[in-house]
């Protein structure tokens, strides 16, 4: 009778541990869905996919839902606008985040282009070379770091 105890107990035990352990493969794409539901949630240039993603709860369920959200959401960020309708907006700040002067252009090397003749004609003096940093924003994105070079006047 103790061997069956014993035997029964054993087979209890591994049945018991081995839906403790979690499936790695599982965790890893719940872990992963989370990330990207996350991302889509905080997205404003797709708010239909963000707040869709904001109700989802990540499960091995809802990863299909959540990774078609991202599909979507990617459409709508990389979609082109119609053929010469295209205009970029690009800013220079200064290092407080106040706007030192902004320009347009058809891509965003003309932009720039733009935006350097302006800066130069309200940062640059002509009396002495030198460098000037600012930060370049282009349409809504996060500003980077960059400098233009002042000549000096012959």
């Amino acid at each position: 009778m103790t061997k069956s105890l014993t035997g029964l107990a054993l087979a209890l035990s591994l049945v018991l541990a081995t839906a403790a352990v979690a499936d790695p493969a599982a965790d890893k794409q719940i872990a992963a869905c989370e990330k990207i539901r996350t991302g889509i949630a905080k997205n404003t240039k797709c708010p239909d996919q963000a707040k869709a993603a904001s109700e989802l709860t990540c499960s091995a369920a809802t990863a299909p839902q959540v990774k078609t959200l991202f599909d979507d959401c990617m459409k709508v960020l990389t979609a082109k606008p119609a053929a010469g309708s295209k205009v970029v907006t690009c800013k220079g700040l200064d290092d407080a985040g106040a706007e030192l002067a902004s320009a347009t252009g058809a891509t965003t090397m003309k932009c720039g282009k733009e935006l350097t003749a302006a800066l130069t004609a309200k940062l640059c003096d002509g009396k002495t070379a030198h460098a000037v940093k600012y930060q370049f924003q282009r349409e809504d994105g996060k500003p980077v770091k960059s400098s233009l070079y002042c000549k000096k006047a012959k």
